[in-house]
């Protein structure tokens, strides 16, 4: 399982944990964020509420749909909504 790929600061959530199945995409670019100098990708589910994982910027070119059946196979027939770009304001 990709979870075991996984180096701190970069983290995802548990099965258990993930509280929703539609996802989407939160591209933070380095510098944004001081605990992810070299940005991530965070991937947020519940209409863009919760985080359940931050994983590097270098697999931003990894599909959404891959991510979420490599990181959390269990679930079923999740949704995906598009990417957004992080913003201080949100």
């Amino acid at each position: 399982m990709w979870r075991f790929a996984i180096e701190k600061p970069y983290w995802a959530a548990e099965y258990e944990d993930v509280m929703a199945y539609d996802f989407n995409r939160e591209l933070v670019l380095p510098g944004q964020v001081a605990k992810f100098p070299n940005g991530t990708i965070g991937i947020r589910v519940d209409n863009d509420f919760f985080v359940v994982a931050a994983l590097p910027l270098s697999w931003r070119n990894i599909p959404l749909t891959v991510l979420v059946a490599n990181l959390w196979p269990e679930i079923e027939d999740p949704d995906f909504g598009p990417d957004v770009i992080y913003s201080k304001n949100e």
